[in-house]
């Protein structure tokens, strides 16, 4: 987690249970998030939000998944048998979708990402817009997945740019 994020009182208890029942599960392969995007189950491929934090102004409550497309990098669990790991070329931002692009790759549901529901106090703002260091992560997200056209992510769908076609002389 980086330094925004507090765990409230006795929510230790309650994330060591929480991840205490991945373990027991064996599912210990994928990351964990606190919050995030799922799937939505609707065939349009549409996705909706997953799992719970708490900022200064607003309260993002959603059910958790097993099966996370991306999750914010604010607070993220790797437990030490995990078969995903963060790149560093990724840098500040999108680590998190790409542990879970990492994950959704394996195809066997107990190593894919999960979101759970845990309250998070993130104590961070922004101005609404997104860096010039974030849109040079998303250029090497979508390059390190070129089969992809779209890969969700909180901040947005990342899409790639298409080219006009040249006329033919």
């Amino acid at each position: 987690m980086h330094q925004d994020v507090y765990f409230p009182t006795g929510s230790g208890f309650a994330l060591a249970r929480l991840l205490g029942g991945l373990e027991a599960a064996g599912r210990t392969r994928g990351p964990v998030g606190f919050a995030g995007l799922a799937p939505s189950g609707r065939a349009d491929g549409s996705v909706r939000h997953a799992g719970m934090v708490i900022d200064r102004t607003n309260l993002f409550q959603h059910p958790g998944t097993e099966a996370a497309l991306s999750v914010d990098e604010f607070a993220i669990a790797l437990h030490r048998d995990a078969a995903v790991s963060i790149d560093r070329r990724l840098g500040w931002h999108l680590w998190g979708t790409d542990l879970c692009l990492q994950a959704r790759a394996s195809r066997d549901p107990r190593d894919q990402a999960h979101i759970v529901e845990a309250p998070l106090f993130h104590n961070s703002s922004t101005a609404w817009s997104l860096p010039e260091a974030f849109h040079a992560s998303a250029q090497v997200l979508l390059d390190k997945y070129p089969a992809l056209e779209r890969i969700p992510t909180l901040c947005g769908e990342l899409q790639r740019s298409r080219r006009p076609q040249q006329a033919l002389a």
